[in-house]
């Protein structure tokens, strides 16, 4: 700002000074000296000698035709004008910055719905479009196709099979109460026939068929055998079934459980990494209210880094994706209420690309 003030802030502070001084015409040492020590001025760290004081100033005189009456180019100089200059230039800047809060208002907004999207899910697609990961939607819809045509199969031999089970249930019990006579044939040489011989083979016969015809007298008779079976049927299908199910629940629990442990155990080995991270100090613990006074007043959803770790413990946290969502959030508050050009904000900013690089080729790892 070598050639005196230009932004609206800095005319404003010109005017105030120039009326302050109270002098007429102004004294324009005295005017320089005033600015260099204000606390804006010391912060830009910029210097304005008398003379660029006063062009200044007579340019805005000018400018807002604050002049001698019959001479447009000579400016005003009393007290009444300089008070007049001043009050322009204050309702320009309370306009000003009238405008700068409903940008930041606007800004704070359209953040703040983003973060309501992250957690909603309804920008993976176009996250997921942005870092090139290929979309899983078509592998899960055919694996979820290729299971219900599984189970569709599954429920069709069900079906047959049980009704073969009503076919040969009238048949099935009372054959399964005859008793078989092993027949085995030994090839051993057959010596020559006699009567004798014919004679101990017929008996032998009678003898096998009044066994068979004993056996078959003490069977029960198929109507009893095929109502009786029909009773205890379902009684022992449905402990079948419940037998069945109860181990296929056993074992999917216990793959689930164990897919949830493996799941657990990495993303607490991301968490970690994040949390080695050379800025990760800041976000270990949650804000003290002792700290930032007017922090929770402005982040409605606070999040760090012990918050996240618990989460995952507890299960709420159960994905890449739900992690990622979380240190989103977590940055996204640090770099809302830091001032862009702080320290804390340049390494939130750091860590956070990071961050997004390590999630990145996590999720682009087969």
């Amino acid at each position: 700002m070598d050639a005196g003030p230009s932004v609206l802030w800095e005319q404003l502070l010109l005017a105030q000074a120039v009326y302050q001084v109270a002098a007429s015409p102004p004294e324009w040492e005295k005017v320089a000296s005033l600015l260099s020590t204000h606390p804006l001025v010391l912060e830009k760290r910029t210097q304005w000698n008398a003379g660029q004081c006063e062009q200044a100033w007579k340019s805005l005189m000018l400018g807002h035709a604050i002049t001698e009456e019959g001479d447009a180019q000579a400016p005003k100089s009393g007290r009444n004008a300089q008070l007049a200059l001043a009050q322009k230039l204050y309702a320009a800047r309370l306009g000003e910055i009238h405008e700068q809060i409903k940008e930041k208002e606007t800004k704070f907004r359209d953040l703040h719905q983003r973060l309501q999207d992250l957690e909603s899910g309804k920008l993976d697609e176009r996250l997921r479009e942005e870092a090139g990961i290929p979309d899983e939607t078509p592998r899960r819809k055919r694996r979820a196709e290729a299971a219900e045509a599984s189970a569709d199969d599954d429920d069709e031999a069900d079906e047959h099979l049980q009704v073969e089970q009503d076919l040969l249930g009238d048949d099935g019990p009372a054959e399964a109460h005859v008793p078989e006579t092993p027949e085995r044939e030994e090839r051993t040489p057959q010596p020559a026939t006699t009567y004798k011989s014919r004679a101990r083979r017929r008996t032998e016969s009678r003898g096998r068929s009044l066994t068979a015809d004993e056996s078959l007298s003490r069977t029960p008779s198929p109507g009893r055998t095929t109502r009786r079976s029909r009773r205890a049927t379902p009684e022992a299908d449905e402990h079948s079934a419940s037998e069945d199910g109860h181990g296929t629940d056993g074992v999917s629990d216990a793959e689930r459980d164990k897919s949830r442990r493996r799941t657990t155990q990495v993303l607490l080995m991301l968490h970690n990494e994040v949390s080695n991270h050379t800025h990760g100090n800041l976000f270990h613990q949650a804000i003290k209210e002792a700290d930032a006074p007017d922090y929770y007043s402005l982040i409605k959803q606070p999040m760090d880094l012990k918050l996240i770790k618990q989460r995952i413990k507890e299960g709420t946290i159960a994905s890449a994706l739900d992690l990622r969502r979380a240190l989103s959030l977590m940055f996204a508050n640090a770099l809302m209420y830091n001032r862009p050009d702080t320290e804390v904000h340049r390494m939130a900013n750091e860590m956070r690309l990071a961050t997004d690089e390590m999630l990145d080729q996590f999720e682009q790892t087969p």
